[in-house]
């Protein structure tokens, strides 16, 4: 972006009456927390430079009559209407000075359940987060900032499946992100069976975060292992972004180090005396905010002296990487993000004496970059040139700066840059989404909070890869995860046209054009030979091209009438002639089944081997012996003992 971009989101959101430009809000912040001249050089030198910037509650707030200068809330909700109505008048009040909210609507009742105090029936969480999103409407964070929160339900709750596809429906909760708190056990139960209640509900948020953009997940049992007071209650919420848990009235200071001012050139390395002097620099100014602020809320300010959290990250990480010649997806990549995060964790905890339970989080600086003139938080830019759309409306044209300054140190054309050195400028959705989760787990070591990070994934991606991604994060010790698949949403932050330029088109007509397959005359085929509730022979053929399934056959003992299952093959076979989603078509035989026994649960094992990678998502234990089994034929048998679920 350039300087007249950036001056004038200084004066929509930032500048104050009398100041002109960057230095005049540099010189605001660092007086109004510096205990001394030295400080308020430091930390004007610091913010001047752009190597590290707080959050902007401060930027909007320092030296004003509002004295809250925290992104990130936690409110708890009891399922009373005294704390529901306090629930709407504290994140009214937290909004209005510029904080996101983010709660856990997990107590509430569920929908349609018996009220004893008015003999009716419970409306249910959603209907009370509609009620916030209005009011979030009127407020707008007094139109300097995006009104956000966040809402979370536990994956157990009667009502999550509404939960999960509420947003379905576009003008929904436009001011709520949500996310489905998930446990270890109901992740274990999810990847054991693919025909559990848990596995259909991890389908159901895939699907949704797939074509529409939400939920995301979060994983409860990891989160809970960094909280450091289990004593003040559970981390069963988390600000709008996702990478603040915190406890309920808690909240965090956030601030980003800037990691492109951090380069040596010289050594074409990290400069790690600047960048321990920087973390000196922000931990100071983080506790000096935390010292001068008075929430709206009195229970904010308690929950802020007990446990002084900040959250101090990065911001141009992508830069970084560019200028020392490594690209975002590489192993060199994920070693540099876990040494600077380690650096950074380590030094911040030790030079906050004791002061802070937690030191670390990595947000995603969306303005502040701008700002800063570098990449968004921990994330690769979204393409070599982009549009941002910004609260009001307007486009702000978005370039990846270092290929002109390539260009001009090499004497080569832009086109010419981008085709030499593609590897360092991949677009978001270019990049393996394996490479995404694995890049916030390589950082997620060493942050004692969260990371805010999105898995980006093309068009066209299809829910089985969302549920992979679900699990990779799991098993990797993600505390959540957030994908986007392009053009899931409606409204997007980033694109690579104007508005305009293209016309928009729905999540039906970006899935694969329904067409009939023409069929080779030879076609190769498996039959799997499977046992019936009698335990006879049921024989299913699943002939293929290019090993997708185009036909099934179904052959039942002899005394058993067939003509019911020869329809459903040959309505199987059509649908999956005309393209349509394999993981559709199990998904329904599985709810076809009245058990794992029955012949569409049978069917549907057999065909789930053709899109789901069963050796890297799903296990199963023998029940004999515990060891893993393996599916084999259709069935799941256990190499070890011979046992098999087919008798």
């Amino acid at each position: 972006m350039d300087e007249k971009g950036i001056q004038k989101i200084l004066e929509e959101r930032y500048l104050r009456e009398g100041e002109k430009g960057w230095d005049d809000l540099c010189k605001r912040v660092a007086k109004h927390f510096a205990y001394n001249s030295k400080q308020e050089q430091e930390f004007f030198s610091v913010m001047k430079n752009r190597e590290f910037l707080p959050n902007s509650p401060t930027l909007m707030n320092a030296g004003t009559d509002i004295k809250s200068y925290s992104a990130c809330f936690v409110l708890p909700i009891e399922d009373d209407m005294k704390s529901i109505f306090k629930y709407y008048s504290d994140a009214a009040l937290i909004s209005k000075s510029g904080g996101g909210v983010g709660a856990n609507f997990s107590k509430l009742r569920p929908e349609g359940s018996r009220v004893n105090s008015t003999d009716g029936v419970a409306s249910g969480p959603v209907s009370f987060m509609k009620i916030q999103d209005a009011a979030t409407d009127v407020i707008k964070q007094g139109g300097r900032r995006r009104g956000a929160n966040m809402a979370v339900l536990d994956c157990y709750h009667p009502d999550i499946k509404k939960f999960i596809t509420v947003k379905a429906k576009s003008g929904v909760l436009e001011n709520f992100n949500l996310s489905v708190r998930v446990t270890d056990q109901f992740m274990q139960n999810a990847v054991d069976d693919v025909s559990s209640e848990e596995h259909q509900v991890l389908q159901l948020i895939a699907e949704n975060a797939c074509y529409h953009g939400e939920p995301g997940i979060l994983f409860g049992d990891r989160i809970e292992q960094d909280n450091y007071r289990p004593d003040l209650g559970e981390l069963s919420g988390v600000n709008p972004c996702g990478e603040q848990p915190l406890l309920p009235y808690e909240n965090c200071c956030l601030g980003s180090i800037n990691l492109e001012k951090m380069y040596d050139p010289e050594f074409n390395s990290i400069d790690w005396d600047k960048l321990e002097y920087t973390v000196i620099v922000a931990v100071e100014l983080l506790n000096n905010i935390l010292d001068l602020s008075e929430f709206p809320v009195p229970e904010c300010n308690k929950a802020m002296r007990e446990t002084r959290k900040i959250g101090l990250g990065i911001m141009g990480l992508h830069d970084l990487l560019i200028l020392m010649h490594i690209p975002y997806d590489s192993r060199s990549a994920l070693g540099v993000a876990n040494a600077v995060m380690e650096f950074i964790h380590t030094k911040a905890k030790y030079y906050s004496n004791g002061r802070n339970t937690n030191v670390t989080s990595i947000a995603p600086t969306g303005t502040l970059s701008m700002l800063a003139g570098c990449s968004y938080g921990c994330e690769p830019y979204y393409a070599p040139y982009a549009i941002k759309t910004v609260m009001d409306g307007h486009q702000v044209k978005m370039y990846n700066k270092h290929i002109s300054r390539i260009a001009k140190e090499t004497g080569l054309t832009e086109e010419e840059v981008l085709e030499k050195h593609k590897d360092l400028f991949k677009a978001a959705n270019e990049i393996s989404w394996r490479s995404h989760v694995d890049m916030q787990a390589a950082l997620q070591e060493h942050v004692d909070s969260g990371v805010s990070k999105t898995i980006n994934m093309p068009k066209g991606t299809r829910p089985k890869e969302v549920l992979e991604a679900y699990v990779r994060a799991w098993k990797k010790g993600c505390k959540g995860l957030t994908v986007y698949v392009d053009g899931s949403r409606g409204e997007q932050v980033f694109t690579t046209e104007d508005a305009g330029t293209e016309e928009p088109t729905s999540t039906q007509e970006e899935l694969p054009v329904p067409y009939k397959l023409v069929l080779p005359d030879t076609l190769d085929a498996k039959r799997y030979r499977v046992k019936d509730r009698k335990k006879r022979n049921v024989y299913f053929t699943v002939c293929t091209v290019d090993d997708q399934p185009v036909e099934v056959f179904a052959k039942l003992p002899v005394e058993e009438a067939d003509s019911f299952w020869h329809t459903i093959c040959r309505l199987l076979s059509l649908c999956m002639r005309y393209n349509i989603p394999l993981e559709e078509i199990t998904k329904q035989l599985w709810r076809s089944a009245s058990s794992v026994a029955d012949e569409p649960a049978k069917l549907a094992r057999i065909l789930d081997q053709y899109h789901t990678n069963l050796e890297e998502v799903i296990t199963k234990k023998c029940p004999k012996c515990h060891d893993n089994m393996t599916p084999q034929g259709g069935c799941w048998a256990c190499e070890s003992c011979g046992y098999s679920e087919c008798g």
